[in-house]
């Protein structure tokens, strides 16, 4: 079951683009540099309750203390940390892949210039890749929201990690203890808004995504109950740009794998010993090199 788990990950794997046009008719999506060297968005959604009629638009008023997504408000980065902002059970974003219920909250980009790994499989890849994550909680769910930039979306393969996706990785117990365990979980997420666990037993996961021009927008809730104050964290990202044919993978697999967050710590040697397509340590078997999520009260 590991061999089978962590090898599809081994499936999966300098960054110019012109983000600009990635944005629906929800939002005016603006890059923009803050402290610390991360980049952060504008948008003009926010996190409201659309469940009743009733709610105005700004319903929920944002925490203050929840991070922002306004250069001159928002903290600056901690390397290897995202902050999740706290939710009631009565303002949670609706799940249709606009991100227009997105504001006031903290974003952690990576692209192939600052991500902690980068691995590509077919040789003629030209990296153009960045995404964008943000989380919050509610006493039972992680919600996350994901803008992915990308100027070619493939989808044409039977299995989802062979194509463009995002992939969530989650230590709930945040005890770095190496080998995937039973608190250990990862989540994937295609711009179809197709999504599920890489195991057969786990948290259920529900998501919804939209594409749109240069890349594709994804929210997705996980049905888990937070353990305070921080987890170990991860978030990956599988670009195909429909090279394939490129050893030793089969065609359709993905041209690379961009992983957001490596320590510069020593590997696990033991992490990886069952999957059967890396014979090296690798940080997605290997929960003692994830990054952190704390929960901002």
């Amino acid at each position: 079951m590991k061999a089978a788990l962590w090898g599809a990950l081994a499936l999966l794997a300098a960054c110019t683009f012109d983000p600009s046009g990635l944005q629906d008719d929800t939002e005016n999506v603006v890059p923009s540099q803050v402290d610390g060297g991360g980049a952060a968005f504008l948008d003009s959604g926010s996190i409201v309750d659309r469940g009743s009629d009733s709610a105005a638009p700004d319903a929920r008023a944002p925490r203050s203390d929840a991070g922002t997504a306004r250069p001159d408000a928002a903290p600056p980065e901690s390397e290897g940390v995202v902050h999740a902002c706290a939710l009631s059970p009565e303002h949670v974003p609706i799940l249709d892949g606009r991100l227009g219920d997105w504001r006031n909250v903290h974003w952690i980009t990576f692209s192939a210039e600052n991500a902690g790994q980068v691995d590509v499989f077919a040789p003629d890849y030209r990296p153009s890749l960045l995404v964008a994550l943000a989380a919050c909680y509610t006493k039972r769910s992680l919600y996350f929201a994901v803008r992915v930039f990308d100027d070619q979306v493939v989808l044409d393969s039977s299995e989802p990690y062979e194509d463009d996706l995002v992939a969530l990785f989650l230590d709930m117990e945040g005890d770095r203890s190496g080998p995937p365990g039973a608190d250990d979980h990862v989540f994937w997420v295609t711009p179809e808004g197709a999504c599920g666990r890489l195991a057969s037993r786990g948290p259920n996961i529900d998501c919804a995504a939209t594409r749109v021009s240069g890349g594709y927008l994804l929210e997705a809730r996980v049905d888990v109950s937070p353990t305070f104050p921080s987890i170990g964290f991860n978030v990956g990202a599988s670009d195909d740009d429909g090279l394939a044919n490129h050893p030793p993978l089969s065609m359709g697999a993905a041209d690379a794998f961009v992983l957001w967050y490596v320590p510069d710590t020593p590997a696990c040697q033991e992490c990886c010993t069952e999957d059967v397509y890396s014979h090296d340590p690798q940080p997605w078997c290997d929960t003692t090199r994830m990054g952190v999520m704390v929960f901002d009260p």
